[in-house]
């Protein structure tokens, strides 16, 4: 068992949070200070843009909001950018710069062009598949065709998941799991599934 303390190394504390560790906001703040410094050196700096903007997004989404969030957001914005600049094929950058472009601007168009690019260069990804389907549902009615038929194309991949379908559904509201159900019943899923899906929705 990881015990947190105030000095964690950066790759420490990405580990955990990976792994489900519970890791102090102290710790993550640490890390940030730590990569924020490797950053003056100029080593590998998409590298560490990328870890910076990992562990800024987990800390902004998982505390209170406050008055300094939004800057932070853009900040966060702008790690992401720069990190892209030397990895334009990376799912998973593309998929945080869509997170943070979603929480700052809703589903502008660079929300929507990073979210398909996500699905691009990542669309059998195991670790981006659960925001892209908490996203997409939520927001169906107001995805373009295109990004429609890419999220119905993921939920085929990904229909006999059953452990994975309860975690998602677990997160999301009434509505929106009625209407992953739908779209899992049109992805021809087994119907037991589909009742049992339903009764835990219920």
């Amino acid at each position: 068992m990881l015990v947190a303390s105030s000095s964690l190394p950066s790759e420490l504390t990405i580990f955990a949070i990976e792994q489900k560790i519970p890791v102090s906001i102290e710790d993550i703040m640490f890390a940030e200070k730590e990569l924020r410094n490797a950053l003056s050196y100029e080593t590998d700096t998409a590298a560490v843009n990328s870890q910076l903007s990992f562990l800024g997004l987990h800390r902004l989404t998982t505390q209170t909001r406050s008055a300094d969030t939004y800057l932070e957001l853009v900040a966060l914005r702008d790690q992401v950018e720069a990190a892209l600049k030397h990895r334009p094929l990376d799912a998973y950058l593309w998929t945080r710069y869509a997170h943070v472009s979603y929480l700052l601007d809703g589903l502008s168009p660079y929300t929507l062009a990073a979210l398909k690019r996500s699905f691009q260069y990542g669309s059998d990804e195991y670790e981006l598949f659960k925001f892209r389907m908490l996203l997409c549902i939520k927001e169906w009615n107001s995805l373009p065709p295109s990004l429609q038929q890419l999220t119905r194309k993921q939920i085929s991949y990904g229909a006999s998941q059953k452990r994975l379908w309860r975690q998602i559904l677990a997160e999301m509201d009434t509505e929106t799991g009625g209407r992953l159900i739908l779209l899992l019943a049109e992805a021809q899923i087994d119907p037991r599934e589909i009742e049992e899906l339903t009764n835990r929705l219920n």
